[in-house]
């Protein structure tokens, strides 16, 4: 309870906060003077390069005519060498404010290099009793086995690195007398950085967005491997992004737990992307299967992971159950694997108005992990721990979950109004499930933020999400357990205390409440926070119902 009062306190703080705007319109105009100072100084700076770089091509045209001159001319042109070198690097360098480490190769193509570090000190409670009867998992197959007590630590402390990444990134411009005048060929590769844990094959180079591309007057085509438009749609929306306070928790995530199966990054992908017009954008993207098994519950062709999963982690078949994975991961990929899978969106920036619209579709979900314990009954769908024995379950049938199309759809408003930054956004997620009472994925889902900008280095956030129940689950009645309740919606309310050490660095505090109800059992820190926060015991038991808390202290450095 303490919790939400001050949740509620900051939170309406933030909302009622006044920034100096004075002062922030100084700051503005002062960072305006210091560019075009910067620009002045780079010019001069490009003069005496060309100066000397001309001087270099007349030593070095010129004929040796004796030893002693050769040697002079050699100790010039050196010092010529080391003062054009120099004068490329801090031209290269003294950029505007804001921008990356750009260095020219060729006449035609820059290479930039960029990064992001974010490192947090974090406190989690689990809402997880430290002693904990195995009957009290209702989760599928209760992995904890036998009945008995299990000794949990449900308050503890880490060192977590958030999406930290470092990527390359080239564009090749084509001239006029090149095969396609007027555009350029790009490459991206971005690699996560597991900068405070033992890093593993999800670290590996490429494992971010990577692509190879065309770019133009008509917009860019590219492939390889992207954040969807879905995704990317309503990013800035979550002012406490990859943090324990992140939307995921809900927003886009369909069955609460550990993955935002609608906030992917999809692999063997080929999208293109609108340049804007009037303030309009958009684009959109396709990820062939690539599945050799008509269930796809192989790996797709190419890939050691399974598709719309997290690598190493949630419906990733790794490690395998019983087993050595195969080299196509034959029948391990029951828990979200699909097929094709197709993203659009749409975006309006105006002034200080934003609108978007997005939808996503993924093909032939295979869900059939889930039936492994769920049972039918006559009265299960509205089975609530009734007063009396409910009647007889019977084994669920083969493919009562089974293979079905699951799609989601947005649509979000912002709206910036001097110094307060609003967002908010609707959510619709649907699985055409074959018996509803086992359908744990179609719901609607909200989230509202707003940001108070408060003088030159301070951002105040805070933010409040909802996910509204579903029309069934698979686990509503399991013979291992207790009945799940029926009451599986869930909120979470965060706060965000940000100070901007430069325009490059910043400190931030965050406070996460995630109130699972009875039946639910939704996660803090699905994407982009280094680690989860899930109501499990030691055993990785489900706890159903618990009330999640959190707080974080973290650093981060762009470059």
């Amino acid at each position: 309870m303490r919790w939400r009062v001050a949740l509620a306190l900051v939170g309406v703080f933030v909302l009622l906060g006044v920034g100096a705007t004075s002062v922030y319109a100084q700051s503005i105009e002062d960072l305006r003077k210091t560019i075009g100072e910067m620009r002045q100084q780079l010019g001069t700076q490009q003069k005496q390069l060309e100066t000397q770089q001309k001087h270099l091509e007349q030593l070095e045209s010129k004929e040796p005519l004796q030893p002693q001159k050769t040697k002079i001319e050699d100790t010039v042109k050196d010092a010529v060498a080391r003062q054009v070198a120099d004068l490329q690097l801090r031209s290269a360098l003294a950029a505007d404010p804001g921008e990356k480490a750009t260095f020219k190769l060729g006449p035609n193509t820059k290479v930039t290099l960029y990064g992001h570090a974010d490192i947090s000190v974090d406190g989690f409670d689990s809402g997880v009793g430290s002693r904990n009867n195995v009957n009290d998992c209702n989760d599928y197959t209760c992995p904890g086995g036998a009945p008995g007590q299990v000794h949990t630590r449900n308050s503890f402390a880490s060192v977590s690195s958030n999406s930290s990444y470092l990527g390359v990134r080239a564009v090749h411009e084509l001239g006029d007398d090149s095969g396609l005048p007027g555009w350029s060929v790009m490459l991206q590769f971005e690699t996560l950085l597991d900068a405070s844990s033992t890093p593993s094959e999800r670290a590996s180079l490429g494992s971010r967005d990577s692509f190879i591309g065309l770019q133009g007057p008509y917009g860019a085509i590219k492939i390889g491997k992207s954040d969807t438009p879905y995704k990317k749609s309503t990013a800035r929306f979550d002012p406490m992004a990859n943090t324990i306070g992140d939307y995921n928790s809900i927003m886009g995530n369909t069955g609460g737990d550990v993955r935002a199966e609608f906030d992917a990054r999809l692999p063997h992908s080929i999208w293109y992307e609108s340049p804007t017009w009037n303030g309009f954008s958009g684009s959109v993207l396709v990820s062939p299967g690539q599945n050799s098994s008509k269930n796809d519950d192989n790996f797709a062709l190419g890939e050691f992971n399974c598709t719309g999963s997290s690598p190493r982690g949630s419906g990733s078949a790794f490690p395998q159950k019983g087993g050595t994975i195969t080299s196509l991961g034959a029948g391990s990929c029951t828990d979200g694997a699909f097929d094709t899978a197709g993203s659009a969106a749409a975006t309006y920036k105006q002034g200080p108005l934003t609108a978007i619209a997005a939808y996503e579709i993924h093909s032939r979900v295979n869900r059939t992990g889930d039936e492994a314990n769920a049972v039918s009954g006559s009265a299960l769908a509205d089975l609530e721990f009734p007063a009396s024995p409910p009647p007889p379950p019977t084994l669920l049938s083969p493919g009562s979950v089974g293979i079905a199309t699951e799609w989601a759809a947005k649509a979000g408003l912002g709206y910036r109004l001097g110094d307060t930054q609003l967002y908010g956004i609707y959510e619709y997620m649907d699985r055409n499930a074959p018996v509803a009472r086992f359908n744990e994925r179609t719901r609607h889902g909200t989230y509202v933020s707003a940001t108070q900008y408060v003088g030159r280095f301070w951002e105040l956030s805070t933010a409040w999400a909802h996910a509204f129940k579903t029309p069934g689950d698979p686990t509503r009645f399991n013979p291992n357990a207790s009945p799940v309740s029926s009451h599986n919606q869930a909120d979470m309310a965060t706060i965000m205390a940000k100070y901007k050490l430069s325009q490059w660095a910043s400190l931030y505090w965050v406070g996460a409440d995630l109130i699972n109800g009875s039946g639910a059992h939704y996660c803090l820190g699905p994407s982009g926070h280094g680690l989860q926060n899930c109501s499990r015991d030691a055993l990785n038991n489900t706890i159903h119902g618990a009330n999640i808390l959190a707080t974080s202290l973290g650093l981060t450095l762009d470059f």
